[in-house]
This record gives structure tokens, C-alpha cells and sequence, in this order.
């Protein structure tokens, strides 16, 4: 039986524009409007829905088990269209990133853009991806169920290494049932509290953490018996005025912060200790992803 001629030029229209595996059963719903939208609306339709509402696989499977491969499509090429499941920066702690959305708030200054982590879906399979360069198109506060078109990507660890030149945004995405701002910080004061139980149920840690209005703190120990005996009464008093630090465990350190950096990417071999904020452990347990990478890291 022969396709009605708008499901026809519909379905050619979407997989000019790389929507390979798009369901005939909502071709048909998105069709049966009167009169008939043209294929650029449904295109455009297309890019604002759920992929995981009428989703058929589109990527590899088992992306998380592949290392040093390329992200293929279920027609075993290289395009892949994906929609954004979730967004962090992780070039910072997360109580650093709370306070630049205070300051997003309170006197409109942006929010410092160094590194994102992304979680990406056809709809059907779940993968982690992070920026290998900064994307200029992708961004922090950027709608949720955003439609991505991802060409050649590396995989390592299960990672999909991310550019400039292997991501392109669609546009599209869900509206949030809040402001964007809010929904972010919202998730960053829940991510600082399930850090702070996970710190404070670790053997060997001083004592949980107290919160004190809108900041999060942690009590430091006393400096030990040998580091008191040589050090001077100046180095005692600022030891005893810094036993309480407004920021997370442990504390940077301050000359590493002071460099000028490119991307976290671009320089160190070993970016897991120079450049990730040592209180997010998701960023630190995916930058070991690239931890193999060496001078032929990028393209």
C-alpha cells in the first residue's frame, strides 16, 4: 500500500534535515490537522516534543561500554539527532556556582562559562557528554529537551567528547515550570547537600557539616601538635581565625587558582587534579574518561 503523498514528503523532509528514526505513528497525528501543516512545521513541531514520547532508537547501543569509537546512528552513519536530559558546569564548585547565580540574580553579572557536562537521549538510551572545547551554541540555562545534532563524535569511556565542529544546536526544547535561574539553583542546593551527607558519612571526616543560613560550612581540624610546635604565633592566630571556611573541602590551592588557564582541556595531560573542583565527584569521576588522552587529544 502506497504512503499518503504529505506523510511521504514529510518523512523525506525530516530526514533531510538528519531526524532519522522519527515515529509514523505521530507523523500521522502531527498530519491529521486541518489543513495540514507543511514539513517545515512539522519540522519545527518536531524539534518541541519528547523524544522519549514517541522515540525509536537512533544511536549505538551500550554507549557507555565503547571507548576510542564513533558515535554511530541506527543506519550506521555518523549523524545523530539527541535532545539535552541535563546540563552542569563543572569547571567549579558547585557552592562557587551558587553564588554566581546569586549574582545572576541580585546585579545581572553572567555566570562564568568554563566547562559543561551534558546528559543527552534519542529517547531511548541515556549518555554522558562533555565539552573537549568550549561550544559556544550550548549553554548552562539553555530549555531542557533541546534538539542537538551530534556528527562524528569520539566515544572514550563512554564519554561523547564534544567541539565546535561535531555538535550543531537545533533549537527546540520544553519550557521549565519555573524560571531557568530558579530551576538551577534549586538543583545546586540540592547537589551541596547530598556532597556534604556523602562527606560527612566518610571515615576520618571531623564532623558533618552545620548550615548557617543561605551558606553551607565545615568545620576544619585543629592544626596538629607538630605543625604548632613550628609554627609562629602570626601562623597560630590565622590558623585559629580559619577554622571555619565558607566553601567545600578541601581548600584549593591558591597558586594552581591564580594561573590563567585555556580550557580545561587544552593543556595538562592530567587535567583530573589541575583543573575540576575537588567537591564535585561526578566531574572528577568523568574527567577520568580523558585521562588517556595525550598531545593527539585535540583534533
Amino acid at each position: 500500500m502506497d504512503e499518503p503523498p504529505m506523510l511521504t514528503h514529510a518523512t523525506s523532509y525530516l530526514r533531510s534535515k538528519a531526524c532519522l528514526a522519527v515515529s509514523r505513528s505521530w507523523l500521522l497525528s502531527t498530519l491529521s490537522t486541518h489543513p495540514p501543516p507543511t514539513p517545515h512545521a512539522v519540522y519545527t513541531a518536531y524539534l518541541s516534543t519528547d523524544l522519549s514520547l514517541h522515540a525509536t532508537p537512533s544511536i549505538t547501543p551500550d554507549v557507555a561500554t565503547r571507548h576510542k569509537e564513533r558515535l554511530k546512528n541506527a543506519s550506521n552513519g555518523s549523524l545523530c539527532l539527541v535532545q539535552l536530559e541535563d546540563v552542569m558546569e563543572i569547571g567549579c564548585s558547585y557552592l562557587d556556582l551558587l553564588d554566581q547565580v546569586r549574582d545572576l540574580r541580585d546585579s545581572n553579572k553572567a555566570i562564568r562559562r568554563k566547562m559543561l557536562r551534558l546528559v543527552l537521549t534519542d529517547g531511548v538510551q541515556s549518555v554522558k557528554a562533555m565539552e573537549v572545547e568550549v561550544v559556544a551554541a550550548l549553554a548552562l540555562l539553555m530549555p531542557l529537551k533541546t534538539k542537538m545534532l551530534l556528527k562524528n563524535i569520539e566515544i572514550r569511556r563512554g564519554v561523547l567528547c564534544l567541539n565546535p565542529r561535531n555538535v550543531e544546536v537545533l533549537g527546540g526544547g520544553v519550557p521549565y515550570d519555573c524560571s531557568p535561574v530558579d530551576a538551577l539553583e534549586r538543583k545546586l542546593r540540592e547537589l551541596i547537600k547530598q556532597q556534604q551527607l556523602q562527606r560527612s558519612s566518610q571515615p576520618g571526616n571531623p564532623q558533618p557539616p552545620r548550615q548557617l543560613g543561605a551558606l553551607v560550612t565545615l568545620e576544619r581540624p585543629p592544626p596538629s601538635a607538630t605543625t604548632t610546635n613550628n609554627s609562629t604565633n602570626t601562623h597560630n592566630t590565622n590558623n585559629n581565625n580559619n577554622n571555619v571556611k565558607q566553601q567545600a573541602l578541601p581548600i584549593p590551592n591558591n597558586n594552581q587558582n591564580n594561573q590563567k588557564r585555556k580550557h580545561p582541556m587544552g593543556e595538562d595531560e592530567d587535567f583530573l587534579s589541575a583543573h575540576f573542583a575537588d567537591d564535585d565527584f561526578e566531574a572528577m569521576e568523568l574527567a577520568m574518561a580523558f585521562n588517556d588522552f595525550g598531545d593527539d587529544f585535540v583534533p
